[in-house]
């Protein structure tokens, strides 16, 4: 997924309305270290030095919808327990509305304890109840969501198999859902995915898929006889099969499947991965992007988190960082704002010497290409800008620029000399040479009254000016002049 739709679809999906429907978890981590073996038993003593709590299951999808801007509502059932509390208390401090959350005294909240030491999990304990959920909690919550669903845009089923979905809630939903054409994405659990019939996506993972198909995943061609069988089974729009390392494979029926490959550098953590797939994708579809451009967001929001340990929520800034280090391997030259943001970061970590210089570069001549050489030899990066139409016309009058940007753009992205290209309104150049603080900003020596930014100015952000003597007499506007004088004579 390019850069630029990256960007476009996570504002797309920023104010969304979810509803996250589903088995809503307490993930417990005991961070501690291991320097000894119990004298009692073979096993590690962990020295905890640092324990959180964190929603988990449908709670840990609802907090990766927040972190992308949605308003979320969640549905649930947590017990009457100091672990509910915590969980509910968790929620609210994120912003989630939790009136759908429905405390049930026959039941625990379910809790996963996870000891990590050294940065590896060393082991994990569950306390749980797996029985379904009462008729009377049943009833709460399809009434709940037969109130709510008027106010959403998708619908995320979370299921974890922990009792909070049973058979006629999950088809009383789907069928709310279908009669208003609302998007339903479902994270499915078992072996019996006719639980989820008519949804528009299912998001299983390798292992889910091979249990609920009965096929054993190797090559390419087993993963789309699965996922052709799950698409059968559920009647669902579009299949979406998780495969760890290799990244996803997309299965829509009469259509290719799409392989996108995974984004991730490094995995620490595949806890919640999952929970980040399904979230991202219904965010994605219920803002009305296709189920190949949710499913490449989402495999980019995944390669965050699996960067992190425990359970874990993108934050928006870090999947576009992501995809700028993509942007990076299309050695494109021209840059937006947002871009030009992340590439001086990257820059100024690596200790880059930056030099900028800006003009109109309308009719290219020797004066810009001694220009450009003298800024290519006095740093690592060379940075133009070029001045936007509306701005130079204000200044140099009718009929200029000569030349419309993008040809300009084009022009002076050729350049060898040239690293990145960006364009600018002169009223917002300063705060532009700001973000950038190059260490020198090269000009023509006869630009000396025309400043972009004063010396002290420069000097405080760390920069310097340097001016190249430009040979003989090449300003745009002479050259101009010379051609209309050409055309009078002719």
């Amino acid at each position: 997924m390019k850069y630029e739709k990256v960007k476009e679809a996570l504002k797309k999906i920023s104010g969304t309305k979810m509803l996250v429907l589903g088995d809503v978890m307490l993930d417990e981590y005991i961070w501690g270290d291991v320097k000894r073996i119990s004298p009692e038993a073979p096993v590690q003593v962990v020295e905890v030095n640092n324990e959180n709590q964190r929603p988990g299951g449908a709670g840990n999808s609802a907090m990766n919808l927040v972190s992308l801007g949605c308003d979320v509502y969640l549905a649930g059932v947590v017990g009457d327990d100091k672990e509910g509390d915590i969980l509910i208390n968790l929620l609210k401090k994120s912003g989630i509305n939790v009136k759908g959350l429905f405390i049930d005294k026959d039941r625990p909240t379910t809790q996963k304890t996870r000891v990590i030491a050294e940065g590896q999990q060393v082991v994990r304990i569950d306390k749980e109840k797996r029985s379904y959920i009462s008729a009377e909690k049943e009833k709460k919550l399809i009434n709940y969501i037969a109130d709510i669903i008027a106010h959403v845009d998708g619908i995320l089923i979370s299921d974890y198999l922990k009792g909070c979905l049973t058979s006629f809630l999950l088809k009383e939903v789907i069928k709310k859902a279908n009669d208003r054409s609302l998007p339903v994405v479902v994270d499915p659990k078992g072996k019996d995915f006719t639980r989820y019939e008519n949804v528009w996506l299912i998001t299983p993972n390798r292992e889910e898929t091979e249990i609920a198909s009965g096929i054993q995943i190797e090559k390419d061609d087993s993963i789309v006889k699965a996922g052709e069988f799950l698409l059968k089974t559920t009647k669902a729009k579009a299949v979406l099969i998780t495969l760890g390392s290799k990244g996803m494979a997309l299965v829509e029926p009469k259509k290719d499947p799409i392989f996108i490959p995974t984004k991730a550098k490094e995995v620490y953590d595949v806890s919640g991965a999952g929970d980040t797939v399904a979230a991202v994708v219904s965010a994605s579809l219920a803002s009305g992007s296709s189920f190949y451009d949710a499913a490449s967001l989402a495999n980019i929001a995944a390669g965050v988190v699996v960067g992190k340990i425990g359970t874990a929520s993108p934050k928006k800034d870090e999947i576009i960082e992501m995809a700028y280090n993509d942007l990076k391997k299309e050695k494109r030259k021209f840059l937006d704002n947002s871009e030009l943001f992340l590439l001086i970061k990257d820059l100024k970590s690596q200790g880059k010497k930056i030099v900028f210089t800006d003009g109109c570069f309308d009719i290219l001549h020797a004066g810009h290409i001694e220009l450009l050489k003298a800024g290519k030899q006095s740093g690592d990066i060379l940075i133009v800008g070029i001045e936007i139409d509306e701005s130079i016309a204000n200044k140099k009058g009718k009929g200029r620029p000569f030349i419309n940007l993008d040809q300009r753009i084009a022009i002076v992205s050729a350049i060898d000399y040239v690293d990145y290209v960006i364009s600018f309104e002169r009223e917002k150049l300063i705060d532009i040479i700001k973000l950038i603080k190059p260490d020198f900003i090269i000009k023509g020596s006869d630009s000396k009254d025309d400043l972009p930014i004063s010396d002290e100015e420069l000097s405080f952000l760390g920069g310097k000016y340097k001016f190249v003597d430009i040979i003989g007499d090449l300003s745009i506007s002479m050259i101009a002049e010379k051609i209309r004088g050409n055309e009078r004579e002719e």
